[in-house]
């Protein structure tokens, strides 16, 4: 009998703990539902540093001073003599074009004016002792005109030939290869040579609109070359462009200069990147890019919880952001997890109000 009721004890009391336990273990699961995972939330401690706004735009190297050589007039290539990479002097003759045509086309030209200046004399003298009507005024005018005429024709001819031959305006390199050899026939529009000083080069960035209101002449700027990626070029704004120019993706942008070290090792061609330092503040109160809230918005942490604060924002970089009002030194700020701060489990919230 004793047995029986001790074993009935031990049952209930077996019984009630699993149900305590059940109780317990069903209301923290309630308890803690929707809680926040704080493993998600990461901090960052606000800095006291100098930080440095910079604008970045891609370009390329060119020559300073480049020409592209032209005939002043048509005609078949008589002379030329250049290849590319080919070092010519200033003034130095280029090509030439056939001048035997011309020469008999001027001799013609020539005769024609002999024979038309002998015309206009004998309507001249033709009027002589007659009464100057309208009719021979506008007999002697035509005579003058048609005589004009071929005096220009000459010059013009004559011109021709002095323009038979290119040179070259500056001292350089041919950076072209050239498409056109003796017995060739060519226009005027047609580029016969491009000469470049490569002695002297610079980086010309394309800056957007929206960004050259930032850039003066003057600021110091690092240069990255595709060619040279791990090395760092210094150099300055030389000047900026007037007037605007459409890039290949159809904005509008400022023309930026840059001079380049003429180390010998630079190509014209050459792709790249300048970041342009347009404004820096020391002892600056300094927080990460991803910190930043709703354009001007932190969350600080405070103990156990975390407060969204207003902030006033100064120069930029493109990973950091100077704090001019909202923040002290080493507070910490929430960086990533936000989604993580709104919520909190039963249990929080109790504690929360302790």
């Amino acid at each position: 009998m004793i047995q029986n009721i001790s074993s009935l004890v031990r049952k209930l009391i077996t019984r009630k703990t699993i149900i305590i336990l059940i109780v317990i273990l069903g209301g923290y699961t309630i308890g803690n539902r929707n809680s926040r995972d704080v493993n998600q939330i990461k901090t960052a401690d606000v800095e006291k540093k100098s930080i440095i706004s910079t604008v970045s735009a891609s370009g390329i190297v060119r020559s300073q001073n480049q020409a592209d050589i032209n005939f002043a007039t048509g005609g078949r290539i008589a002379y030329i003599n250049i290849q590319q990479g080919d070092h010519v002097k200033r003034y130095q003759t280029i090509a030439s074009l056939d001048t035997q045509d011309l020469q008999k086309r001027l001799k013609q030209d020539l005769n024609l004016y002999l024979n038309q200046r002998l015309t206009y004399e004998d309507t001249n003298d033709s009027q002589k002792d007659q009464v100057i009507t309208d009719s021979l005024k506008r007999i002697t005018q035509r005579a003058q005109g048609t005589l004009d005429n071929t005096v220009i024709d000459v010059e013009l001819r004559d011109l021709a030939i002095k323009f038979s031959s290119v040179y070259s305006p500056i001292e350089g390199d041919i950076i072209n290869n050239p498409k056109f050899f003796a017995g060739s026939n060519v226009s005027i529009a047609d580029t016969i040579a491009t000469v470049a000083n490569l002695a002297n080069l610079e980086f010309v960035s394309q800056v957007d609109e929206t960004e050259i209101g930032k850039i003066a002449v003057g600021q110091n700027a690092s240069i990255t070359l595709d060619a040279f990626p791990d090395e760092k070029i210094e150099a300055s704004v030389k000047r900026i462009a007037p007037i605007s120019t459409t890039t290949s993706t159809g904005s509008t942008a400022f023309e930026v200069i840059f001079a380049l070290p003429q180390n010998g090792k630079f190509k014209i061609g050459m792709n790249g990147t300048a970041d342009v330092r347009t404004q820096k503040a020391d002892n600056a109160l300094v927080v990460p890019q991803e910190a930043i809230q709703d354009q001007n918005s932190i969350y600080v942490r405070l103990g156990r919880d975390y407060q969204k604060k207003t902030v006033e924002k100064g120069i930029e970089s493109d990973s950091e952001v100077a704090i001019t009002m909202g923040v002290s030194e080493n507070d910490q700020i929430i960086t990533s997890g936000f989604d993580q701060l709104q919520k909190g489990s039963i249990i929080q919230k109790i504690l929360k109000k302790l």
